[in-house]
């Protein structure tokens, strides 16, 4: 567990979600970042690590330590609700070639540093025509949600996704398949009700970290604004269908 590469997504439940434009995918993502606390507290079955008993129950703070090389400085920043450093050159480029401000922020950011981990021909010779070399930059960024573009060589066929990455995989195929779908339907009824769980980032930040705890669900107290509003935007939900 020294390098990246050693079976990092093997413990990990991930759907991805299609989105019908650009618009809705960025409306998932700015809106299912909340629950990706609670749905890791939910699925959390990872307290064993190559023999030994962890002081928790999910994976999470293992795998982004993997994909981590930042600077103890560069840690301690805090995200949205505070600044943060976008390298502006990058950013550029990204608002010359069609991108809007935030959108153009956020890819930037995935592209500050090099990638941990390159495949041997796209160090000799990269393929410009696909998207595997971006890829690599995204992969390596460990976070609850992906912003996942289409591949420039399918951009027809695969429009904009969103991918839902904090649940941990299950010990049976029927667990697996109830939290996937439910996922989906979250999705659904997010759209169709128009739902938001906007909260500041470091909150959720906060939240990730206490829904690793040992039997989170019960012994951990998740951050009360989450929970009030989510319970109350949960509700409306149910009400009205």
């Amino acid at each position: 567990m020294a390098a990246q590469p050693f079976g990092s997504g093997t413990c990990c439940l991930q759907v991805t979600l299609q989105a019908s434009n650009i618009e809705e995918a960025r409306k998932l993502y700015d809106r299912l970042i909340p629950l990706a606390p609670i749905m890791l507290a939910l699925t959390a079955v990872t307290p064993i690590y190559k023999g030994f008993l962890a002081d928790t129950d999910a994976r999470w703070n293992t795998l982004v330590s993997a994909s981590d090389d930042r600077t103890e400085k560069e840690i301690e920043e805090k995200h949205n609700n505070h600044s943060m450093p976008v390298p502006l050159e990058i950013k550029q480029k990204l608002i010359a070639g069609g991108m809007d401000d935030l959108l153009a922020s956020h890819f930037a950011r995935i592209l500050i540093r090099d990638p941990l981990i390159l495949c041997a021909e796209d160090l000799n010779q990269p393929d410009l025509t696909t998207s595997n070399l971006f890829e690599m930059f995204q992969g390596l960024n460990w976070q609850p949600l992906r912003f996942k573009p289409p591949p420039p060589q399918n951009i027809h066929d695969i429009g904009w996704r969103v991918e839902f990455r904090s649940m941990e995989v299950q010990p049976t195929d029927f667990e697996n398949a109830a939290f996937a779908v439910f996922v989906i339907l979250l999705t659904r009824a997010v759209l169709a009700f128009d739902v938001d769980f906007y909260m500041p980032i470091s909150m959720v930040e906060e939240n990730m970290e206490t829904a690793q705890g040992r039997d989170a669900p019960h012994r951990n107290q998740p951050n009360r604004l989450l929970i009030a509003y989510t319970q109350a935007q949960l509700a409306t939900i149910l009400r009205t269908h």
